[in-house]
């Protein structure tokens, strides 16, 4: 709507907001999940398949990069110039199949099939930006990339890090991972809170909390 209202800037702002909201949103959800992964297979499965546990690691470590390619999607389909675009994105799916198989049968790591494909996710992330920019000379990679991508993987890993220290220094439980979530969840929320959110939407945000309170 915004793309054939002429306003780009706001349309960037959309994207912007939309990547950075869905990455941090996932967050809530992989940051524990990453951390507590080998208690959550168990408590799942009798026995645990070799592999599982990382192959799950590396699919939510793409899963991020999804939410900013899925962003940048809706912006070129805005375009309505999508062929070049389809094409080219398509192509390093099919490269990253001989890419998987021969990093798989050099090393002998089954790893590399999900390794391979993280890697190309965050490579399309900047493919789709260029593309995009070529068909929207207003667009600013860099301010997408670094407000949309960048900060909320930054900010992913800088609480990855805390939590998946603090849970080492305890035993595998229930109660750790309650632990984990909300701590996690608290860190996230908070440091998004400052870091990432503008005054005008931390306003916004108050006032729609305020007006939930009041009903």
């Amino acid at each position: 709507k915004q793309y054939a209202a002429g306003d780009y800037a706001y349309m960037q702002s959309l994207m912007v907001n939309c990547s950075k909201y869905s990455i941090l949103l996932l967050a809530l959800f992989a940051i524990p999940a990453y951390v507590e992964m080998d208690y959550l297979l168990a408590l799942w499965l009798k026995e645990v398949p070799d592999y599982t546990a990382l192959f799950c690691r590396l699919a939510l470590m793409m899963a991020v990069s999804q939410m900013a390619v899925y962003t940048l999607n809706a912006g070129i389909h805005a375009t309505g110039r999508i062929f070049n675009f389809s094409v080219i994105t398509g192509l390093t799916y099919i490269v990253e199949l001989p890419i998987m198989y021969v990093m798989m049968r050099w090393t002998g790591n089954p790893a590399w099939a999900y390794i391979v494909p993280v890697f190309q996710m965050m490579f399309n992330v900047g493919l789709i930006c260029v593309l995009l920019r070529n068909r929207l000379p207003q667009f600013s990679i860099w301010h997408f990339l670094l407000r949309g991508y960048i900060l909320p993987v930054v900010i992913i890993i800088s609480v990855g890090m805390v939590v998946y220290y603090a849970a080492s220094i305890m035993s595998d439980s229930f109660m750790r991972l309650v632990l984990v979530v909300l701590v996690s969840a608290s860190l996230l929320i908070s440091i998004s809170w400052k870091a990432l959110l503008t005054p005008a939407m931390r306003t916004e945000v108050i006032e729609a909390v305020k007006n939930k309170l009041r009903r």
